[in-house]
């Protein structure tokens, strides 16, 4: 799976499937009647939704970048993720800031 948004909801969606599962199965040992089969409809839902995420989705973004404007994207999220962890005062984010500024400037060296 190349498209990693794609890829979080089918993990999603597989996951809630999995919990959905479990309290339906609780709930009817429970004794609800009803509620338990809507539970498993709803997870029925998002197991299809995984599978299709995992199988048939394709990549509707990737196709239509070249690989310069792609590698750009990826690099800005790198510095995204590099505030992110300088703002929960973890260690690394100067050095993930730094390599997506280098990987940048080779980009910009590249010819168009």
């Amino acid at each position: 799976m190349d498209d990693r948004f794609i890829e979080r909801v089918a993990n999603l969606a597989g996951r809630t499937a999995r919990a959905l599962e479990k309290v339906s199965a609780e709930l009817e040992d429970a004794g609800f009647i009803t509620q338990p089969g809507m539970l498993r409809a709803i997870a029925k839902s998002n197991r299809d939704l995984s599978r299709d995420c995992s199988t048939s989705t394709q990549p509707i973004e990737i196709g239509r970048y070249d690989l310069t404007s792609r590698l750009n994207k990826i690099m800005d999220e790198a510095q995204e993720i590099a505030a992110d962890i300088m703002s929960r005062s973890k260690p690394g984010h100067n050095e993930l800031y730094e390599a997506s500024e280098l990987i940048k400037k080779v980009l910009e060296m590249q010819p168009k």
